[in-house]
């Protein structure tokens, strides 16, 4: 049975999906893509999900919480400018500039990142994840997990080549042309706390997982889940 906290979390992840559901139409096309919706789904024991045209992301952890996103484009312009985000930013020690946020999400989104080097996949990467764990600064567990993916993004840790290798080649694979394959590609990565993290990818879409936790970013229409549910 879920506790007071768990039920007010669903609550808001509801009114979250409610007000997903009336702004989709607003969401920007992706350039270069067809155009279609995207479908993002929560994990039990949230069964919930939500269809909208736009990038999605999805953040999920320990069965309380789970938070679909459509098209971040407006709400990441809106963070660069804003000291309050900046602030926090800096908290996080992010390889990027927190004025940048929004230009790096905005190729994100139009499809600029298709064919890109993996540092600026990484780097818009980056950016997406940072105003995810923006929604949740006073909760640790999400914090930290955030970190360790900034961590692995912007190869922090010294002579990690073994795991550089690793992100790269999930960076590489995100960031094929969506009509060039969708087999799902894994690699396996040890956080600094040794946390294993598990990098599923297909083109257009990415998650970073480990047991109880799960970010993911999935573009516009044509890409294939990357996450390991059946």
């Amino acid at each position: 049975m879920l506790n007071l906290k768990s039920f007010c979390r669903l609550l808001a992840a509801f009114i979250s999906l409610m007000l997903i559901a009336a702004t989709s139409s607003l969401a920007p096309q992706s350039r270069g893509q067809s155009g279609g919706t995207n479908t993002c789904k929560c994990d039990s024991p949230i069964n919930s999900q939500a269809t909208a045209t736009g990038t999605c992301t999805r953040t999920q952890d320990d069965g309380t919480f789970c938070d679909l996103t459509f098209s971040v484009s407006q709400r990441a312009a809106l963070a660069s400018g804003s000291d309050e985000f900046k602030k926090y930013a800096a908290g996080l020690n992010l390889s990027i500039p927190s004025d940048s946020v929004g230009t790096l999400v905005a190729k994100l989104e139009s499809g600029e990142v298709f064919g890109a080097r993996p540092s600026d996949v990484a780097a818009s990467l980056e950016a997406i994840a940072a105003l995810a764990a923006a929604q949740r600064p006073r909760e640790m567990h999400a914090q930290t997990r955030f970190q360790d993916i900034f961590d692995m993004l912007t190869f922090k840790t010294p002579a990690d080549e073994n795991r550089k290798a690793s992100v790269i080649r999930s960076l590489e694979w995100f960031a094929t042309p969506i009509e060039k394959g969708s087999d799902r590609q894994s690699q396996t990565v040890t956080a600094k706390d040794k946390t294993t993290f598990h990098i599923v990818t297909t083109p257009g879409c990415i998650e970073f997982g480990e047991s109880d936790f799960r970010f993911t970013v999935r573009v516009l229409g044509e890409a294939a889940q990357c996450d390991v549910r059946p």
